[in-house]
């Protein structure tokens, strides 16, 4: 509403065409060419649509102006005596709220220059320090990776030891047992050797056994039933 009865002004103070004027410029972008006609009728023009007009001021981008512009709004419109919120609030105070808006910007677009190149050191440093925390991050995940291998590796390997203890001691075993083996079949021997002469000597008594009995017999029917004086 307030822009509607500014813009309804036939003939408004100079001051008034004057911030009009300096909003018109403020707002170009970079690429874009300043405004030459920056009169009533085309200020008038630019408030035709006030919501498009107020949303135009919202979202200027005060950390990117248009420097031609900036300088334009500063020679022909700041530099003037009469151009400060107190003298457009005599006229309209959406004037001066549009004058005080576009004296700030100006004002800050000077000051971002100087806090400009800091900032730019700022993001790059910012950009360095996350590339060396990624960086530490993924030393620490191939690390973590790497432990983590480590720790199989290690299980592996104690499991291996244990294998090998084991198999170890399964050979150990195996020699015992062939040893024992070895000396059982060793006195085995000797005892089939010992079967073998008892055998060898059972036939011999076996074969010999008719001769002793028939000795046996003659020597005992020689002592047993012949006297003395048969037997001389």
């Amino acid at each position: 509403a307030e822009i509607a009865e500014l813009r309804a002004l036939p003939n408004p103070p100079e001051v008034v065409v004057a911030v009009i004027g300096a909003a018109m410029s403020v707002v170009t972008p970079r690429n874009k060419v300043v405004p030459v006609d920056v009169s009533w009728n085309a200020c008038k023009r630019v408030m035709s649509q006030a919501d498009k007009f107020l949303q135009l001021l919202h979202t200027v981008n005060i950390h990117d102006l248009n420097a031609t512009a900036v300088a334009k709004v500063e020679e022909e419109f700041m530099s003037r005596s009469f151009f400060h919120p107190e003298a457009a609030a005599n006229s309209s105070v959406c004037a001066a709220g549009i004058c005080k808006w576009v004296i700030n910007v100006v004002r800050y677009h000077h000051a971002y220059d100087h806090v400009r190149p800091k900032e730019l050191k700022l993001k790059k440093a910012v950009g360095v320090f996350l590339s060396e925390e990624n960086r530490l991050l993924e030393m620490k995940r191939k690390q973590e990776e790497m432990e983590l291998r480590l720790s199989e590796l290690t299980q592996q390997f104690e499991q291996a030891t244990e294998e090998k203890n084991a198999a170890v001691h399964r050979q150990l075993e195996t020699m015992r047992q062939v040893e024992l083996a070895a000396r059982v079949l060793g006195e085995l021997r000797d005892e089939s050797e010992n079967w073998r002469r008892t055998a060898e000597q059972h036939e011999q008594h076996v074969l010999s056994a008719p001769a002793d009995c028939f000795v046996a017999a003659a020597l005992v029917s020689f002592g047993g039933a012949m006297t003395r004086q048969q037997r001389a």
